[in-house]
């Protein structure tokens, strides 16, 4: 490789058709392109829209998260710089200071001790209320109004704008700060660009192989790959641009601001791409497989610091820290490589010289590490075996297939414990996460312990992190042996679960650790925060299944690169699902707490049978499973059914009545939820979708027509005679009817005991058509699909009935076991609408007795 060979592309040439590689392969996983013709091509795995959706959706959102906290952190710091220069006031935003000086000076003093007990005056460098409240009150008392004073700057910023900068005095007043902040994201996307990357440092790639069969010089393909980093580093464009581009917004370099962010995070890529081709080539040359995987789990959980580090300064209130650390470093601690483009900020001369020192420090840097890289492999490259090498022990006389802890869970577990890099992401990167939390917002600690409620929050929150960076990926864990698992004699949604029981068991290690240092911290806590740890415990283990679902529906065992196995997107929905259940733990109603925890456990349920359907299929890059209705399709219609009942009523808010409203909100969804899951049961290929779903009467039936609708209103009477005998307990005994006076506030208040006619419109007519269609024609099939008569029948009305209020929930589960029995029976959708139009009959009739 040290000459280059007759006719060979130049090194530019080179440069310019392996970035044009990077580039295809990146936007190859995002957009959809052009099918072959037939005979062009063979059959390749399928490549679903969804997860690339999600990430180019997650891409924006985090983008823009990153102007909004540049933003904030640049107001905060030149607050603070504002305050710093001036010592001897107090600095208030506009609101506050108008909250005081707009008032007579004979209340004035009535009015500030009122604003600080309520500690409505927010100031800089104060972390202790009692600190503020001294501050001020010391203040106030030697200076009276003279000893405060508006602050110049916008209390809010919106957006990124030249108000918000503040340099009056000394120029460098911002940039020691934001230097720091600077320095943390170049390190975070050198070594996650490093370390994060999508091959394994312990293996020479297929693709580094096939580089050196070019015709070019090493030096040219050292180079060249340095150079991909600005298409492949993941936090260069959704990061550092956003960054450097509020920076220079904000200091005033006008419509210069964007090229300049430009050039900045493309500083930054061409930096961390010469660290990678120093560092891989090093340690591969140098350092056995196995260290070489030790080296890089530890650079990745660097890179987890160096992020959180500055995200939770750019985000914390308490910034003043900052100045105090970086006004004892000498002026050749801001003269750093990673931190030089933030001197553009400054402007002139020093600007200027910044600019050119960067771009010779680039053109060295890279330089100096595609020389050495290229002294390096003058003698070729070798491929490895890879990280997972081990002695083998003696066998034991008993087959661990037998134990608790034995077979493809004994498997997962020494699995974690031999790969250092899936050691470090199970272990190292959550204490790292959540101790940098603890240690910038000391603080922290004290809010978790302010209520049983933020214990079992925390608890949980760190158990689901553990979930998403473990259970999400155990199917992607298997890699090419996943075939083995299929040669085992048991089924593999089995095996799936038996590895799940290892993530269950770090969940709960880690949500144990949360909790004995939060009792720690406040013994007092135990006993009020047991209920709702045992709360914790059982939803743990709810999203365990849900973050095995998820994350092997969303696993491409066919992708090459192990990092891309696991959708980004599928990570996202776990994450943004799990969030969801601490409603559950702060809901003041135990009723919102059993529907929550009913509702968890119907969507685990929904994605375990969408995994078997899937599991089949695994290995086929060109079949998918049969298209049948799922319980998933019944959980996404009756939430869609809920929702667009709130969008349709905020609508027609304003076209008649109040009750009109309600029943063409309600009427607009079923209709629009009825069409919707319909087309989609047929465009996904569900056969004879009427009559899977009930619309159509069985032509094989043997009752006739009569007889199922006589079916269905015999069964709607029976619940009518259990709703009529149920009002009658709760009008009679005193204490149940004070519980229903209470929980029936939402309920309609009708005078006299008539009914309205738009409600009977609603309830006998409306609601049957609408909720038989989705609980009983798409989730009750769903359900039946899975598991027995008995069960399917059990679950729907126990789903159906949880969607009502408290008070009416036991007889509607009853006439919904009543309706989903004659369901069963009869096949025809028509015999349960006939039981839920009259019961709803006699319910309403019924306020006519009580």
């Amino acid at each position: 490789m040290s000459e280059p060979r007759p006719h060979a592309p130049s090194t530019w040439r080179v440069i310019w058709l392996i970035g044009k590689l990077s580039w295809m392969r990146l936007t190859n996983r995002w957009v959809r392109r052009r099918g072959a013709k037939p005979g062009e091509r063979g059959a390749t795995a399928r490549k679903p829209t969804a997860g690339r959706l999600v990430i180019v959706f997650a891409s924006v959102l985090f983008a823009l998260q990153a102007v909004a906290g540049s933003t904030v952190l640049i107001q905060r710091l030149a607050v603070t710089a504002e305050q710093r220069a001036e010592p001897e006031r107090v600095v208030l935003n506009e609101s506050s200071w108008w909250l005081i000086a707009g008032v007579p000076e004979a209340e004035r003093e009535q009015r500030f001790e009122q604003l600080v007990r309520n500690e409505t005056l927010p100031i800089i460098d104060t972390t202790e209320s009692e600190q503020r409240r001294l501050l001020l009150w010391r203040t106030f008392r030697a200076r009276g109004l003279d000893g405060f004073r508006e602050s110049r700057l916008p209390a809010v910023p919106l957006w990124p704008s030249r108000q918000i900068w503040y340099s009056d005095g000394d120029p460098l007043a911002l940039l020691r700060p934001l230097a720091l902040v600077a320095l943390l994201l170049a390190l975070a996307q050198s070594l996650q660009h490093v370390a994060g990357s999508d091959d394994d440092l312990s293996r020479v790639s297929a693709s580094l192989e096939w580089l050196f069969t070019f015709p070019v010089p090493g030096r040219a393909l050292f180079l060249a790959r340095a150079c991909s980093a600005l298409f492949t580093g993941q936090l260069v464009w959704p990061l550092l641009f956003p960054f450097y581009a509020v920076a220079f917004v904000c200091s005033g370099c006008g419509l210069a601001s964007v090229p300049l962010a430009v050039g900045a995070a493309a500083y930054q890529a061409l930096l961390s791409g010469g660290l990678r081709v120093l560092l891989e080539t090093a340690l591969r040359r140098y350092l056995s497989l196995l260290w070489v995987a030790r080296v890089q789990a530890a650079l990745l959980s660097l890179s987890v610091v160096a992020m959180l580090g500055s995200i939770a300064t750019a985000y914390s209130r308490h910034v003043g820290w900052t100045f105090d650390w970086t006004l004892h470093l000498p002026i050749w601690a801001f003269l750093l490589p990673p931190v030089l483009p933030l001197w553009l900020t400054v402007g002139g001369p020093c600007a200027a010289a910044a600019a050119a020192g960067a771009l010779a420090f680039a053109a060295l840097w890279l330089a100096l590490c595609v020389w050495t890289a290229e002294r390096m492999v003058r003698a070729g490259i070798t491929s490895g075996g890879g990280p997972q090498s081990a002695r083998r022990g003696a066998l034991e006389p008993e087959a661990r297939g037998h134990r608790l802890w034995g077979g493809v869970a004994y498997k997962e577990l020494c699995a974690i414990f031999r790969d250092a890099r899936l050691r470090a992401q199970t272990f190292v990167t959550p204490v790292l996460v959540f101790g940098m939390q603890f240690w910038l917002n000391p603080q922290l600690l004290g809010d978790i312990t302010g209520g049983p409620r933020h214990v079992a929050t925390a608890a949980f929150a760190v158990a689901s992190f553990t979930l998403a960076t473990g259970a999400c990926t155990s199917l992607a864990m298997e890699g090419a042996s996943l075939w083995m698992l299929y040669t085992a004699p048991q089924r593999l949604e089995s095996l799936l679960f038996q590895k799940l029981r290892v993530w269950i068991c770090v969940a709960y290690l880690f949500a144990g650790v949360v909790l004995a240092l939060a009792w720690w911290r406040a013994p007092h806590l135990i006993l009020p925060s047991l209920p709702y740890v045992a709360l914790t415990l059982l939803g743990i283990f709810l999203y365990a299944v849900i973050a095995l679902g998820i994350g092997s529906l969303g696993t491409d065992p066919l992708e090459p690169e192990p990092r891309r196995r696991v959708s980004v997107g599928s990570v996202y929905l776990f994450m943004l699902l799990s969030s969801l259940f601490a409603y559950s733990i702060y809901a003041p109603s135990l009723w919102t707490k059993l529907v929550q925890l009913v509702l968890s456990a119907l969507l685990a349920f929904a994605l375990w049978q969408k995994l078997r359907d899937h599991l089949p299929y695994l290995l086929d890059p060109t079949e998918a499973p049969p298209p049948q209705i799922g319980v998933s399709d019944g959980i996404i219609a009756a939430l869609g059914f809920f929702v667009l009942q709130g969008v349709f009523a905020f609508w027609f808010n304003d076209s008649g009545p109040e009750g009109r409203t309600l029943l063409l909100a309600f009427v607009s969804a079923g209709v629009c939820v009825t069409s919707f899951a319909l087309f989609a049961l047929y465009r996904s290929g569900v056969p004879r979708v009427l009559r899977a779903v009930g619309l159509v009467r069985a032509s094989e039936a043997r009752q006739g027509r009569w007889l199922q609708l006589g079916l269905g209103l015999g069964a709607g009477l029976g619940a009518g005679a259990v709703a009529l005998a149920y009002g009658l307990l709760l009008h009679r005994v005193s204490w149940l009817r004070d519980w229903a006076e209470r929980e029936s506030t939402v309920l309609p208040d009708f005078d006299s005991g008539s009914v309205p006619g738009w409600f009977v419109a609603l309830g006998v007519f409306a609601a049957p058509l609408f909720e038989e269609f989705i609980f009983r024609g798409i989730l009750y099939r769903g359900l039946r699909r899975s598991v027995d008569a008995r069960r399917a029948v059990l679950a729907s009305a126990l789903v159906f009935a949880l969607v009502h209020p408290v008070v009416a929930a036991p007889p509607v589960f009853v006439m919904a076991l009543l309706a989903a029995a004659a369901y069963e029976r009869t096949g025809w959708l028509v015999t349960p609408i006939a039981a839920h139009m009259s019961y709803n009959a006699i319910v309403l009739g019924s306020a006519y007795l009580f």
